[in-house]
């Protein structure tokens, strides 16, 4: 899937919500270049009952180098 336009500096975002009806879970990507507006990407469907884990790759090609300023995870305040 492809995220939207790219920038020197870049934030991302993975939205995980669930399927009340199956359990699957589902995973939308985003990006941003200044952190308050948004590109929505698509969204992955994985099967229920799975134990989620995240992780960072970077594609920008042979030699180069990815920095990452930070890392969070947190749970979105309106789902408890």
């Amino acid at each position: 899937m492809q995220g939207g336009p790219s920038a020197d500096t870049l934030w991302l975002r993975l939205r995980h919500t669930t399927e009340p009806t199956t359990g699957e879970h589902l995973y939308q990507m985003a990006t941003s270049r200044d952190g308050r507006n948004w590109w929505w990407g698509g969204v992955w469907h994985l099967p229920a009952g799975q134990s989620p884990q995240i992780g960072l790759q970077s594609m920008g090609g042979t030699g180069l180098t990815a920095t990452f300023e930070y890392f969070r995870v947190y749970a979105d305040a309106s789902e408890g």
